[in-house]
């Protein structure tokens, strides 16, 4: 018995060392909680703003006032709540009233941007118009200083002589001789040039034979043109012969042809374009072996007689050959003239007439009349 009564004591002791090692533990882990929650709290109370007694009672007046404040905004609240329908109806009108004055504040500021626009463009404008300014300004400048060099330069120009005066009979019209044969000559740019009709209507009569049977008319849907009766005359497309003289300088060495058809006539006009620089000046026609002189020996001997057409710079040169005619006793006349060409007939060509010419407005104006006979003075 004795012996059991031992094994059990000795059982004790173990659980007191196991008693005694958790207490052990607990007790540091009671120490070590201890040095945290200090350190914590240190560290809290570190971080915590330093509250005196004049900020808390400062606190607690704002706290008071913010207090009153709320309740003031209550009552208005309650106020509000209690609005009449009149007071409504006032501010519905001024609510109304607000969004007019917004849409009319959009369209101001609309109108004002259009204006700032248009300001841009004028003060743009205003800047060119500067620029223009100024360079005509040094325009007159310059050409103030050239008129005071012009004037400088006429200052010592001599005076110049004024030319004896030409003196031209006015035409006396009469009659020309029986049978006799007109010579044409045109007096302008200081110069006298022959015109040979008959000549220049040959040079345009060969330019169109040597264009063929494609210088014909024939219909819009045609191949070719139709077949011609026996004994009818040709009948020429206007245009064609009109785009023939421009592509090709048809004419002489004085003289350049050309073609006018119309669409309301059966026949078409030979224009006469005299060359610049051709014919013989004044200088010339006075030398005894000028050309003007031979054509007016043979006119004497022909039986003919000149007509001049004189334009308004070619007096000197017609004054000159009328000189000559009366030094052979050749019959002359002369028409003032200013047209660049001469027209005439072009002879023995039928043009296709493409429609019926309009018909005439009644007038009270009188006739036109007849152009002026062929005459000599």
């Amino acid at each position: 018995m004795r012996r059991r009564k031992q094994e059990s004591e000795g059982s004790l002791d173990s659980l007191l060392d196991t008693v005694t090692n958790v207490v052990g533990i607990l007790v540091i882990l009671l120490a070590v909680t201890q040095m945290g929650v200090a350190t914590a709290i240190e560290r809290i109370r570190t971080n915590l703003p330093d509250i005196s007694v004049l900020t808390h009672r400062k606190t607690l007046r704002e706290f008071e006032e913010l207090k009153k404040r709320l309740a003031e905004l209550q009552r208005e609240w309650a106020k509000l709540k209690n609005i009449t329908p009149p007071d409504r109806r006032e501010l519905e009108a001024l609510q109304k009233q607000i969004r007019e004055l917004k849409k009319q504040l959009e369209r101001e500021a609309k109108r004002l941007a259009a204006h700032k626009t248009a300001f841009d463009k004028a003060q743009r404008d205003v800047d060119k118009f500067k620029k223009q300014a100024n360079t005509l300004e040094k325009q007159l400048q310059d050409a103030e200083a050239k008129l005071a060099s012009l004037r400088a330069k006429l200052d010592k120009t001599p005076v110049p002589t004024v030319p004896p005066p030409t003196i031209v009979h006015l035409p006396d019209p009469k009659a020309p001789p029986k049978d006799a044969r007109c010579i044409w000559a045109m007096c302008r740019d200081g110069r006298c040039l022959l015109l040979d009709l008959d000549s220049l209507q040959e040079t345009a009569l060969n330019a169109i034979r040597k264009g063929g049977r494609r210088l014909l008319y024939r219909p819009p849907k045609a191949k070719k043109a139709p077949p011609r009766k026996k004994g009818a005359p040709l009948i020429f497309d206007g245009k064609k012969l009109v785009e023939l003289f421009k592509k090709h300088r048809v004419g002489t060495r004085d003289f350049r042809l050309l073609v006018r058809a119309y669409d309301t006539r059966t026949y078409a006009h030979l224009e006469i374009v005299p060359l610049k620089g051709r014919g013989e000046t004044l200088a010339q026609i006075r030398s005894r072996t000028s050309a003007f002189r031979r054509i007016a020996k043979r006119v004497k001997r022909g039986n003919g007689y000149f007509r001049f057409l004189v334009w308004p710079d070619g007096y000197p040169p017609y004054m000159m050959a009328r000189t000559v005619t009366d030094a052979y006793d050749v019959p002359a006349g002369w028409l003032p003239y200013s047209a660049p060409y001469w027209l005439t007939t072009l002879r023995g060509i039928r043009i296709q007439k493409l429609k019926e010419p309009p018909p005439r407005p009644p007038t009270k104006k009188p006739a036109v009349p007849p152009p002026p006979p062929d005459v000599i003075d």
